[in-house]
């Protein structure tokens, strides 16, 4: 069974983040079960991988907890917690590209030509071909 707080109904988030200015660890409990599946699908639709999808999401709720008496939600936290997501998925992008570049064209460079595939092919038939042959051959 759910743990309740006094005064709140279910959608009172403003009633959470109250409680959370104060530091009461179950308001922040709250808002993170009642947000976590939230942020990560937004996280994920964007950065496409799991493991920065749960860094961002929970950067995202560290800077809650941390920052708690230094925001003030004009809108719902909802909105907010969207916010901090977005601007937090953008700030990584915006830093990563040169590494995410550098390892696609590092990538491209590595794989091979479908010209040295071929080659490596026709010589390990020829090889093959080759101790076939030698099998073959009668005994000196």
């Amino acid at each position: 069974m759910k743990k309740t707080l006094p005064g709140y109904t279910g959608n009172e988030d403003h009633t959470l983040f109250i409680l959370l200015r104060k530091r009461d660890k179950e308001a922040f409990s709250m808002i993170y079960r009642k947000y976590h599946r939230y942020l990560y699908a937004l996280a994920m639709k964007y950065l496409k991988n799991t493991h920065l999808a749960e860094d961002a999401v929970q950067h995202v709720f560290v800077k809650l907890w941390e920052s708690t008496h230094d925001i003030h939600i004009e809108v719902n936290l909802k909105n907010y917690l969207y916010t901090m997501t977005k601007n937090y998925i953008l700030n990584y992008i915006r830093d990563n590209k040169a590494k995410v570049t550098l390892s696609y064209e590092q990538a491209q460079f590595d794989m091979p030509e479908e010209e040295d595939i071929l080659r490596t092919m026709e010589e390990r038939q020829m090889k093959e071909l080759l101790y076939r042959g030698i099998d073959l051959l009668p005994p000196q």
